[in-house]
């Protein structure tokens, strides 16, 4: 793998966005618990 520009951008922005919709996930089954209760 060479640590071009690109490939860090693309690393980042695919974390960034795993990162997002983990986040979003995990606040909705919590909300969602919540609303059971």
């Amino acid at each position: 793998m060479t640590m071009s520009g690109a490939g860090w951008g693309a690393s980042l922005f695919g974390g960034g966005c795993f990162s997002l919709v983990f986040g979003l996930i995990c606040h909705a089954v919590i909300t969602l618990r919540r609303n059971d209760k």
